[in-house]
């Protein structure tokens, strides 16, 4: 798997310039291989492990005199450290200090060194400091080199806006009607056949206009279903009613691009979408492009029809600018023209034609007679736009040789593109390819006749695009010609989809860098599922059966099964987890694999658990238990769905079961001891156990004791995921003993692996433990609560109120807690905006105006108000009331508001008075006003 400078500068852990260094200088004698394209550098996971493997060898034998450290390492280390002593911050006499003793390492590793300084090195030297200090440090170090290396956030969109051409020209009458019927309408529809432009018509209007919209390449989703988790996931709700009041507080306008290829198997359920989101989302736009007349509505919506191709003039200034050698005198320049009638993809690919075949007047010629035979078919009884692009794409297809012909075939199976230097992947023996150089003749060749298009994916990957009206075509030519090559070269794609997924995994989310794994998931999601959606179909279809290898249609479901479920469980993209886990299942049982459909089934039970599905989870165990009895063998995860399940009602069994789980593993890693998977669930088991002691017994003591032996565990494999919930539960639990400076400690570590990997569901739960904990040990460093965590754990909470039917006394308190703790830091200006929002969202679900969330997003306005004027008197006595609560004694005790305000009135520099004199003041006052009434 190749991957490009900046993720193998990341994967390593270091600069781009040391890499560099690694290619042109080496180290100890060897140099590290890169494979260089055209305007790209890019480098094999398997040479980069190989190279940090040879990194760390020793570099001489005991006894041998120590090597100095290469200058480029020297150069690097000072880059890391920004001139400063990493621990103390000193600047003056750094020394490069060995994490591993040179004498026991003989290493020169970049990650065994660090910059301290001379007294701090001492130090570590003489065991003051510890080696678990410094190895944090280090580890901090690298982990911010990393995010300078990397210009991606993990939050990438599958469906991001399409690439406008730059010599995008013509059509100003229908950009200004867009206009208008933008300006009259919520539902707007753009209308016309394939490849008469409607998208990047739209795209120039949203150029032009300078819309932020929320764009959905409809043609990437399998199913209806796929669509709505997607709709959902963007707008981070659960169902329809949540979704309209989140798009209408936004204004939020949505693009459906190509919304008939949903239409055409799931009519009633988009019509009925969009008839909904004209009827309610009174504040949104919603814009959709279809080669369908306005699929049949009864409704009013503004609709542009693209009935009319472009004029002569636009015509011909496509045609030149994609072909400047054609003269606008020339006769068959003007009869290609006018047969095309102003098609844009026709004359694209006209322009192509023209390019290759170099004279205008062989091309007509063949236009010409294929056009009156294609025409003159009883099935085609008039000549209109769609049949001069079939007759063109027929044109065009029959000058690719086979190599080309199956090339695109194969790039037409990427819904989200085809990375582009990875086609060498087809380079073998028995491929039709044999060469990276005709890989790349072919795709010049289909570039030339603009078949297919480029763009640069989030990682600066060069990826295919290939029109919807072509893939069609390509697919239908292929299906008509041999049945049998379009499940070859289906079979071909998807086999290497497979094995990404799979190096991903292996590569990625058992490592340190699981956050670029997740990017890369990102990206590739469309395609892994509609790999698996044609795998699935190919599987069970008759007549597929009869064309196809069925067991590796089988192999592929089970494949990305494997390849992932980690990352769908990381992302919380639960439902697609659910199906993909139960086909995996399906086809391990059809193949008999009954230990790794037993896998797969219990990655559905615990997806199922997690969102509340009980009866499901143990409808999904029977099954487990079925195929335990098949296998003839004891599984763990059988034991810890059981465990599971039991908690609730009886938790000393529950942890029997657990218990038992980790004695079958301990047998597992006996029989082969480098077995990971064993010991991961060991790790998760003890962490199960921690959980059961910690929520059901009430015995923090005990749980510590689990959950560190599961986190170091999952530490030791780089279990990341897993690890970071051990983390906060870590942090409770000292809590809970009162060593707060400790809790504090695993809490920013299990903020920063959830910020990191993406997992914002968890966020709030952390950032609320330390707004406990910010109120009584004001003198702890809290200065890692960025920005961006705050905001992160704002949006949690308000997300969690949106999504619940009922506001629990615990979600009130976790909202107080992380409004305290945002107010206190440095950011706490963001209180204003985000607290509006939150009351919309109330308003929304009719929560009473003297609810504690209202008093609470009141508080948060009025601080933010006096924060900005600290001598408004009126809004201190606001805030001082609005602390009251008008609540029991009891809330007051668990909440303590004016211990929150005592210390935040004091650190805003607003006034100094103890908890218990606001608590009096604001109790006299109530007394004198009741003895007034």
């Amino acid at each position: 798997m190749l991957i490009n400078e900046n993720e193998a500068a990341v994967y390593l852990g270091i600069s781009k310039e040391l890499l560099f260094s690694f290619v042109k200088s080496g180290y100890n004698g060897r140099t590290l291989k890169v494979n260089s394209d055209i305007s790209n550098n890019f480098f094999d996971i398997n040479d980069l492990q190989e190279w940090n493997t040879f990194l760390h060898t020793p570099l001489i034998k005991k006894g041998e005199k120590r090597p100095d450290i290469p200058l480029s390492i020297r150069e690097y280390l000072k880059v890391e450290s920004n001139g400063k002593c990493a621990r103390c911050g000193s600047g003056h006499r750094l020394d490069n200090a060995h994490i591993n003793s040179w004498s026991d390492s003989f290493s020169h590793h970049p990650h065994n060194l660090i910059r301290l300084c001379t007294d701090c090195h001492t130090k570590y030297d003489d065991g003051i400091i510890s080696k678990e200090e410094i190895i944090k440090l280090k580890e901090r170090l690298i982990e911010k080199l990393k995010v300078e290396n990397t210009s991606f956030n993990i939050d990438v969109s599958n469906h991001r806006l399409p690439k406008l051409i730059e010599d995008f020209s013509g059509r100003e009458f229908e950009l200004t009607k867009l206009s208008e019927l933008y300006s009259q309408n919520r539902l707007i529809c753009i209308e016309g056949v394939g490849g008469m432009g409607k998208t990047q018509l739209l795209l120039k209007f949203i150029e032009r206009e300078k819309l932020k919209v929320n764009w959905f390449n409809i043609e990437t989703f399998s199913g209806f279903q796929d669509f709505i988790v997607e709709l959902f996931n963007r707008f981070q709700v659960s169902d329809f009613d949540q979704l309209l009041d989140v798009i209408n507080s936004e204004d939020a306008i949505l693009v459906f691009d190509g919304i008939e290829t949903l239409w055409s198997n799931f009519q009633d359920k988009v019509t009925q979408l969009l008839k909904q989101l004209n009827d309610y989302a009174d504040n949104a736009k919603i814009i959709f492009t279809t080669q369908f007349n306005s699929l049949g509505f009864d409704v009013n919506l503004g609709v542009l029809k693209l009935s009319d191709g472009l004029n002569e003039k636009d015509s011909f200034t496509l045609l030149s600018k994609k072909n400047s050698s054609i003269k606008i005198d020339d006769k068959n320049i003007s009869e290609i023209i006018s047969f095309s009638d102003g098609h844009p993809l026709t004359l694209i690919l006209v322009a192509g034609l023209i390019y290759m075949i170099r004279s205008p007047e062989d091309v007509w010629k063949s236009i010409n007679e294929a056009g009156v035979s294609f025409i003159q078919d009883p099935n085609h009884k008039e000549h209109k736009k769609s049949t001069s692009l079939e007759v063109c794409f027929d044109l065009v297809y029959k000058t690719l040789d086979e190599k080309q012909r199956w090339l695109l075939m194969y790039l037409s199976l990427f819904p989200a593109g085809c990375k582009i230097p990875f086609l060498e992947i087809l380079i073998r023996k028995d491929s039709i390819f044999k060469s990276k150089t005709e890989i790349k003749m072919s795709i010049a060749f289909l570039s030339q006749y603009n078949l297919v298009d480029f763009d640069e994916d989030y990682l600066g990957l060069e990826r295919s695009i290939i029109l919807n009206p072509i893939r069609f075509f390509v697919r239908k030519k292929t299906w008509n010609n041999s049945k049998e090559l379009l499940h070859a070269i289906q079979l071909e794609a998807f086999q290497n989809l497979v094995f990404e997924a799979i190096t991903l995994y292996s590569t990625y989310m058992l490592s340190d860098e699981v956050e670029y794994g997740i990017v890369h998931y990102e990206i590739e999601l469309p395609n892994y599922l509609f790999a698996f959606k044609k795998a699935v179909h190919a599987s069970y279809c008759d007549e597929c059966r009869k064309r196809s290898d069925r067991e590796k249609y089988l192999r592929i479901i089970t494949g990305l099964s494997a390849g992932l479920y980690k990352y769908l469980f990381t992302r919380g993209k639960i439902s697609y987890g659910i199906e993909i886990n139960k086909q995996g299942a399906k086809a391990h049982l059809e193949l008999e694999e009954f230990d790794l459909a037993i896998d797969d089934l219990n990655q559905v039970a615990i997806l199922n658990w997690r969102i509340g599905n009980k009866e499901e989870t143990r409808s999904v165990l029977l099954e487990m238990q079925r195929c335990e009895a098949l296998s003839g063998e004891r599984f763990s995860t059988v034991r810890f769905i059981e465990g599971e399940i039991l908690r609730e009602t009886n938790a000393r069994t529950a942890i029997e079961k657990f218990q038992e789980a980790i004695s079958i593993c301990e047998i597992n890693l006996k029989i082969n001891p480098d077995d990971r998977a064993p010991k991961g669930n060991i790790g998760n088991m003890l962490s199960e156990i921690g959980r059961t002691y910690e929520r059901y017994l009430n015995d923090s003591k005990t749980a510590l004791e689990y959950y560190v032996k599961g986190y170091n565990i999952q530490r030791e494999i780089k279990d990341y995921t897993n690890m970071f919930c051990n983390s906060h539960h870590i942090g409770n639990c000292y809590a809970d003993a009162g060593l707060f400076d400790k809790s504090l400690e695993y809490y920013r570590e299990a903020l920063e692996g959830f910020t990191k990997y993406g997992q914002q569901q968890y966020i709030g739960n952390s950032l609320s433990e330390i707004g406990r904990i910010r109120i009584s040990n004001p003198d702890l460093d809290y200065s890692f609560l960025t920005k961006d965590i705050l905001l992160m754990g704002l949006d949690d909470i308000q997300y969690e109120i949106a999504v619940t039917d009922k506001i629990n006394f615990y979600l009130e308190s976790k909202l107080w807690r992380i409004i305290g703790v945002v107010a206190l830091s440095e950011h706490s200006l963001m209180l204003t905006d985000w607290a509006h929002s939150l009351v919309r969202t109330l308003d929304k679900k009719h929560i009473s105006e003297w609810s504690l969330p209202y008093f609470f997003a009141k508080i948060a306005i009025i601080s933010n108000e006096l924060e900005s004027d600290k001598n408004n008197a009126e809004k201190l006595e606001e805030i001082k009331f609005l602390c009251g609560l008008h609540e029991s004694e009891v809330i007051h005790d668990i909440l303590d508001p004016f211990a929150w305000l005592s210390l935040w009135l004091k650190e805003k520099n607003i006034m100094d008075i103890s908890r218990g004199d606001l608590y009096f003041e604001i109790e006299n006052a109530f007394w004198d006003n009741n003895e007034d009434d």
